[in-house]
């Protein structure tokens, strides 16, 4: 049902007059490119969070970088977009030692979680 829930969300997302340049959502993180000002950015973010009371939308960028899952997506000088590994502030570096006790499917799969 959670699925539906955001798919239903995005349809009455979208019937905001201006759009953003670029949208991709994965699950319930959402990327865009906008290109219509921070004033209208902002009414636009008022309106997605008007649609479903449960469902909040949060941004974490500036006008030259951004977040997305663990990559920060950044414009140069140049106007290039660069992309980099984003570690979250909580992330405390732990790993589970080669050595450990751990199942060798555990040590496999962490690499790929």
């Amino acid at each position: 049902m959670y699925p539906f829930i955001l798919n239903e969300w995005d349809k009455q997302f979208t019937t905001y007059p201006q759009h953003p340049l670029f949208y991709k959502r994965f699950r319930d993180d959402v990327f865009g490119i906008w290109s219509h000002g921070e004033d209208e950015l902002q009414k636009f973010l008022d309106h997605a969070n008007e649609i479903d009371p449960n469902i909040r939308v949060d941004l974490r960028s500036n006008s030259n970088q951004t977040e997305f899952l663990d990559t920060l997506v950044k414009v140069d000088s140049h106007g290039f977009v660069t992309t980099d590994l984003y570690k979250k502030p909580t992330d405390k570096h732990m790993y589970v030692n080669c050595k450990s006790n751990q199942p060798n499917s555990v040590k496999h799969a962490i690499p790929y979680g």
